[in-house]
């Protein structure tokens, strides 16, 4: 049976109100009830005293090249577990890794690995999905992105890229008929 947890005297921010002076119960890893004021009684819980803080939900990133260390395109597993770890540590619950534009074999073992690693990670942020930011972006909007490896979707590469069943965001420059073709395919698919 999952330990339930009451954290008490916390400020909880909700989506449409805030509760100066809350609580909130769980059940293993779901909420179960949330109240203002003093917490009603409940047997066999673990009582936390936030002494005032702040209870929010976690955030969700869906930007995120790298951390301590580590990149996404490094496509290893270590690194991006340490990833995980790192955003969890400082309140994101779920991310994106997200590709940066890059030849094609890059990007396709970025998003492979991403594919294969997809789901909660131990005592770290869960991998939610792929950010695939370019390659098919503006020469003249792509940012820090190395101009050599901007491109307009070329058909078959980004039809493996989509087909790794990984991408959930997609950033590319709508003006270029080629990459006009991949936006009706990542809406038929649901990416973003």
């Amino acid at each position: 049976m999952s330990q339930s947890v009451l954290i008490t005297n916390a400020r909880i921010m909700l989506p449409t109100t805030v509760y100066e002076r809350g609580w909130l119960l769980t059940e293993g890893k779901s909420i179960s009830n949330i109240g203002w004021g003093d917490a009603p009684d409940f047997d066999s819980v673990q009582a936390i005293d936030a002494r005032g803080l702040n209870l929010i939900p976690g955030f969700i990133d869906v930007h995120v090249h790298g951390a301590v260390g580590h990149e996404t395109m490094d496509a290893n597993p270590d690194g991006l577990r340490a990833m995980a770890k790192f955003y969890a540590q400082h309140g994101v619950t779920g991310f994106l890794p997200s590709t940066w534009t890059a030849p094609g074999e890059q990007i396709l073992a970025a998003l492979d690995m991403i594919a294969e690693m997809e789901g909660p990670q131990p005592e770290g942020a869960t991998i939610l999905g792929a950010h695939l930011e370019g390659p098919y972006i503006s020469v003249e909007k792509r940012g820090a992105q190395r101009e050599q490896d901007v491109r307009q979707a070329d058909r078959e590469e980004a039809l493996t890229f989509l087909n790794t069943n990984i991408i959930r965001l997609l950033a590319l420059a709508p003006e270029y008929e080629a990459n006009q073709r991949l936006i009706i395919e990542a809406v038929r698919r649901g990416i973003i």
